[in-house]
């Protein structure tokens, strides 16, 4: 509605650390202050001056990476503002909140074309952290320190905003009478090669799923991967015969 806004992407960081907890409650606390400051602006007048002055409405999320440096914690934000949002003002007020950290950058969005639009709603919304590219004891660290923790959020006319259907909700659509399939791959020292493949009506799929999460089932959280081909195709003849016995006594047949 308001034709002077112009979509800017914003990228917050903090300087290394290796205590995890810290750094990122540091991000965290340093951003809620620069928010702070937005309103208490706009709601009296008063208070310290903000870059966010003139964003009406922003959106952004949490990102983890490690390096040999420690953790590296930053905020990745899509905002809408009436004014442009300068890298030197945004990299001085970032310092006065952090008081360590000066790293930022702010580059304007050309347009809300697909083409311009959607790279940086990517770069904001991708995965918090990717866990395959960690060593097994830093993929519990910052799981038991990141669980449970808000990693996205809103405010002004970004907030509380209805997301409406996308095309992938269609294809579901499209996609509920095609066939269940499950394949199973091991890792070799040449690399992943796939071990077994089954393909399910969808009928077949809910019992064949569920069969697979009971306790002391073959193929449950009990039993593993290292069960035998047979053991595995017989649980689908299982349910198979399980899913014909339902629907005969369905129809009323003994």
């Amino acid at each position: 509605e308001n034709k002077n806004l112009r979509p800017y992407l914003i990228t917050l960081t903090v300087k290394n650390g290796f205590d995890l907890t810290e750094r990122f409650l540091h991000l965290q606390k340093s951003l809620r202050k620069m928010i702070s400051r937005r309103r208490k602006r706009l709601s009296t007048g008063r208070g310290t001056k903000t870059v966010l002055m003139y964003v009406k409405g922003a959106v952004w999320t949490y990102e983890v990476t490690y390096s040999e440096k420690g953790w590296h914690p930053h905020v990745h934000m899509i905002a809408l503002s009436e004014e442009p949002i300068s890298v030197q003002e945004l990299r001085s007020e970032w310092f006065d909140l952090t008081g360590d950290s000066w790293v930022v950058d702010s580059r304007p969005i050309e347009s809300y074309s697909q083409d311009d639009l959607i790279p940086a709603l990517l770069e904001v919304f991708k995965y918090a952290v990717k866990l395959s590219g960690l060593p097994p004891e830093k993929q519990i660290e910052v799981w038991s320190n990141l669980k449970g923790r808000r990693l996205l959020g809103s405010f002004g006319c970004l907030w509380g905003v209805k997301v409406p259907s996308f095309k992938v909700d269609e294809i579901e659509e499209q996609l509920k009478d095609e066939p269940y399939v499950d394949e199973v791959y091991r890792y070799f020292s040449s690399g992943y090669q796939l071990s077994s493949c089954v393909k399910l009506p969808r009928d077949l799929s809910g019992i064949y799923c569920a069969s697979l999460r009971k306790p002391g089932s073959p193929w449950g959280a009990e039993g593993g991967s290292g069960q035998s081909s047979s053991s595995f195709f017989s649980l689908v003849a299982n349910a198979a015969a399980d899913l014909e016995k339902k629907s005969l006594t369905a129809e009323g047949e003994p």
